[in-house]
């Protein structure tokens, strides 16, 4: 009797891909309605600053759980590989894990093995563009809010 055993090393890398995609369309949603909403709305300006920041922290933490549900199922569920470096894990280290490889800061204290490299990788990658994206987003926010108040000469708190 012949066996043919499947080779599933291909799927932590589709997972990797619709999970990045899915976050960067997440982000861009997320400000093209903040850009409805603070072009609408008839708020303070520097109002609008601090909304924006808000909105764009809220994205970035949503984007770090929604990676640490993934890192949690392929470890605990799929089998595709797992957080090295931990006696015991909880759903925060998973968190902190995350958090850890979106903003590209890597203490090195935990280190995945098996798929969940690529997804680590795709991660950070996914991370510094979307921080970019936030920042130059920011940028344009308050050039356009806060130079218009020094033009008109009103200063708004």
């Amino acid at each position: 009797m012949l066996e043919t055993t499947v080779n599933h090393d291909w799927m932590p890398l589709v997972i990797s891909l619709i999970i990045s995609f899915a976050i960067a369309f997440l982000h861009y949603e997320s400000l093209g309605y903040l850009t409805k909403k603070i072009t609408r709305t008839k708020q303070i300006k520097r109002g609008r600053v601090l909304l924006t920041m808000f909105v764009i922290t809220l994205t970035h933490l949503a984007s770090v759980l929604i990676y640490s549900f993934v890192y949690y199922a392929m470890d605990n569920h799929l089998g595709m590989g797992s957080l090295a470096g931990l006696e015991i894990k909880n759903f925060y280290d998973y968190i902190y894990y995350s958090l850890i490889v979106y903003t590209s800061l890597g203490f090195g204290d935990i280190y995945p093995t098996g798929g969940l490299r690529i997804l680590s990788g795709l991660e950070t990658l996914n991370g510094l563009i979307l921080i970019a994206w936030s920042a130059s987003y920011t940028y344009l926010v308050m050039n356009r809010f806060w130079e218009s108040e020094e033009k008109s000469g009103t200063k708004e708190i």
